[in-house]
């Protein structure tokens, strides 16, 4: 599973662990420096004008952090082209064609989304406006780090500085991880996250919680799903194995939780009869919680949320068959579910599939947190989708690898 570099696998680890030294020895006033380079400029040139490409929700989002800070947007672009002519939160939305001809000569395009779902790519993006006359095209990263406390965190979007702050953990950090393969995407997701730029990140991998060539699953297997949404995993699981034992499937928000249901009753019966289902929250402790409800993916625990709801614990709720395969994509509660997982990981050594970036130090704070609960576990990471998403951190049992 280690691809050996002219020197051998440890010199290639060496290498990398160097190179990520070289890049946390930043000097901090140069990151500063970065965080509030494309903001000064913009304030030194109030006659700048600023369209924002993308008029969903994260353009909203920055449409209302400028206006804030008494800046304007001249238009929306969007590639939707229902949305030509309309108004979004009181500014016109054009197309790429007619913006760029009012406004590519003397002004900034701020590209923001965030997502390559649909299609979408900052390169490309990018490269498509520049052919359409753009000479400045950013990303919304670089406004966002201007205005700091204001803007962030969003999701793994923070502060360049903080990874420096945190340059001790960043590094004992990067001696966990089992292979070369990791490491070099774990430097490769330190150097996005003090640079934004979406290049140095990796190609994306298939087969997410089923990377190839990690372990194997079999027919009798205790899943637990802790962010189930819509019922997305569990139809991948029952695609995968003919049987399982158990399938714990926790769920907070109502819409999604509907539709987990509707999964639930899609899948042949023998494995349907041994689903069991949650509309609760995961956690390190049993209470309740404020949740922001959505019924999309980004629906999350959250003070601004509306809707109350249960928290449970792994370790309170799983006192029967112990879990064998463990997943977590739950916008950042990861970390506190670990916690109220910790009986249930070191008695019964299940399979850890764990998202890690919903927040900027998950990167290195769950592998390290993990490592003090999972005696012995080998551990990697995979990216699975575009632009920093889906980024999940694997913690196998020896005894559970391809290769024991």
């Amino acid at each position: 599973m280690t691809s050996a570099g002219p020197g051998g696998p440890g010199a290639a680890r060496d290498a990398l662990t160097a190179e990520l030294r070289a890049l946390l020895e930043e000097p901090m006033d140069a990151a500063r420096g970065r965080e509030r380079a494309l903001l000064d400029e913009l304030t030194a040139q109030p006659e700048i004008p600023i369209v924002l490409f993308g008029a969903g929700n994260l353009g909203r989002r920055t449409l209302s952090l400028l206006r804030a800070h008494g800046r304007p947007a001249a238009a929306f672009i969007d590639n939707a082209s229902g949305l030509w002519g309309t108004v979004v939160d009181g500014v016109e939305v054009l197309s790429p064609a007619d913006a760029s001809a009012r406004y590519a000569a003397d002004g900034l395009v701020v590209v923001a989304i965030w997502r390559t779902e649909g299609g979408h790519d900052f390169r490309v993006t990018r490269e498509n406006l520049r052919g359409l006359g753009w000479r400045r095209v950013e990303s919304f990263i670089k406004l966002f780090w201007g205005y700091g406390a204001d803007a962030l965190p969003y999701i793994t979007i923070d502060l360049p500085t903080k990874v420096l702050e945190a340059r001790e953990d960043v590094l004992a950090a990067a001696a966990i991880w089992s292979e070369e393969r990791s490491l070099r995407e774990y430097v490769a997701q330190v150097r996005w996250r003090l640079t934004a730029d979406f290049a140095v990140l990796s190609p994306v991998e298939p087969n997410q919680y089923f990377p190839d060539g990690l372990f194997r699953v079999g027919p009798d297997e205790v899943f637990v799903d802790c962010g189930a949404f819509t019922g997305d995993t569990l139809l991948d699981v029952a695609r995968r194995v003919a049987s399982w034992r158990a399938y714990h499937a926790f769920e907070p928000d109502p819409a999604s939780f509907e539709a987990l249901q509707a999964a639930v009753e899609s899948i042949p019966a023998r494995l349907a009869d041994r689903v069991h289902l949650y509309r609760a929250a995961t956690s390190d402790r049993p209470g309740t919680a404020t949740f922001d409800a959505s019924g999309l993916s980004g629906a999350s625990l959250s003070a601004a949320g509306t809707l109350q709801v249960d928290r449970l614990a792994l370790d309170d709720v799983l006192t029967v068959a112990p879990p064998t395969f463990i997943k977590m994509d739950i916008e950042g509660a990861e970390s506190a579910a670990l916690a109220g997982a910790d009986r249930v990981i070191r008695e019964g050594r299940p399979l850890l599939a764990i998202a890690a970036y919903h927040r900027q130090a998950d990167l290195w704070e769950l592998p390290r947190q993990i490592d003090g609960v999972a005696n012995g576990y080998r551990m990697f990471l995979r990216p699975h989708a575009g632009e920093g998403f889906e980024t999940v951190l694997y913690a196998v049992p020896p005894e559970r690898l391809v290769e024991a």
